[in-house]
């Protein structure tokens, strides 16, 4: 089934620049802060007070497409001083779904965590190749455990070996040194049979269109038995 790991380089933390925020800010200032294209957080930060900051929401929502809930990002502030932190969670108005609030926890180099790390897929299996397969792909990240400093940018996965009913789990998965998977039970994807529409064959139109002449008979023949 032949699922391979591809030398990755270290994780490339992505970026992403804030400005501290005034904890008692107003629902209102805050409504029209985000109005203007800034996302109130928080950085927690184990037993110290927590950091709260607003986010640019370009640049974050750049970030987060690439990271996910559970990457691990780099947050600059105005004096240029970088922190390390994981992005726990994402609050979205209900309605609208614009995007609300943003939870960190700061993360140090050498703490281990369980952090998502994109999964590259590579090569084509001959069965989705030649259309009588087709590959579901439930998960883009796979979460592994590792030291900060060990997660990779991304893990390389082969499917061109794949053959139709095969399912490749986290744990199939091989990961760099130092890391491993935290639910190895994950299904990652499975290559299933091809979804085939029939046509309707010329027969079965025929008999379609003929139907309605059928009624129409068999109405006929029942007024002249009552006659």
């Amino acid at each position: 089934m032949g699922s391979r790991f591809k030398e990755q380089s270290p994780m490339h933390y992505e970026s992403v620049t804030f400005k501290s925020r005034d904890a008692n800010l107003s629902e209102s200032d805050l409504s029209n802060l985000r109005q203007e294209g800034w996302i109130p957080a928080v950085i927690s930060r184990g037993g110290e007070p927590p950091i709260t900051i607003f986010v640019p929401e370009k640049e974050f929502a750049h970030a987060v497409h690439k990271t996910g809930v559970g990457g691990i990002l780099r947050l600059v502030d105005e004096a240029d001083k970088a922190h390390l932190a994981q992005l726990k969670e994402l609050q979205w108005h209900p309605t609208s779904r614009k995007l609300l609030h943003a939870s960190f926890v700061e993360v140090r180099a050498r703490e281990e965590v369980v952090a998502n790390v994109p999964i590259i897929f590579t090569g084509e299996p001959e069965a989705v190749a030649t259309r009588v397969g087709q590959l579901v792909r439930p998960e883009e990240t796979i979460a592994v455990r590792a030291k900060v400093t060990d997660l990779p940018d991304a893990v390389g996965l082969d499917i061109s070996e794949l053959e139709i009913g095969d399912t490749v789990t986290a744990g199939d998965i091989l990961l760099p040194d130092g890391c491993e998977a935290a639910h190895p039970e994950t299904v990652i994807c499975t290559l299933i049979p091809a979804t085939v529409v029939e046509e309707p064959t010329e027969a079965a139109e025929e008999e379609e269109a003929a139907e309605p002449e059928l009624v129409g008979a068999s109405t006929e023949e029942s007024e002249s038995e009552e006659g």
